[in-house]
């Protein structure tokens, strides 16, 4: 699997490349789509997860859909910037997905406050949460905060 640092990141696409964010929870992954042309992010939807076999089946087909070149993933560290159990739950995930995935090009994106800012955009807690569409608008953000800084650095 190939972590990269953002730029590095960025810089190994190709021109115009489209790339999945993802907010890998213990129950859901929210999946947003995004690209280096449009540099707008766009939620999809919200992978109810099973297996790793069969969520990795689910983003593959997002994959060969909307020709994706390359991840950027949630990175959910603790407000102080320090690294929790959280942190190496979401690496382990990443890491086993990408075994069974055509690309592994991931770029890990902070996404403190994500959760809050999609209930707050959303405005129904219980019913966001419960349709699933809080963690496909926080990855949204986590993907949009990326093409964001991607943006700045390439004016």
């Amino acid at each position: 699997m190939q972590q990269q640092k953002s730029q590095n990141f960025w810089n190994s696409l190709p021109d115009g490349a489209r790339v999945l964010g993802l907010d890998i929870g213990a129950k859901t992954i929210g999946v947003a789509v995004g690209g280096l042309a449009t540099r707008m992010a766009t939620g999809v939807l919200t992978i109810s997860r099973t297996s790793i076999k069969q969520d990795a089946q689910h983003l593959e087909r997002l994959i060969q859909d909307y020709e994706i070149k390359g991840f950027v993933i949630g990175w959910p560290i603790n407000m102080d910037g320090s690294e929790g159990r959280r942190c190496q739950s979401v690496k382990d995930t990443v890491t086993e997905l990408v075994k069974h995935l055509s690309i592994d090009n991931v770029l890990y994106q902070d996404e403190r406050l994500t959760t809050s800012e999609s209930y707050n955009f959303l405005d129904h807690k219980k019913n966001a949460k419960q349709s699933g569409a809080v963690d496909a608008v926080a990855a949204t953000l986590i993907l949009q905060a990326a093409l964001d800084e991607y943006a700045h650095h390439n004016a």
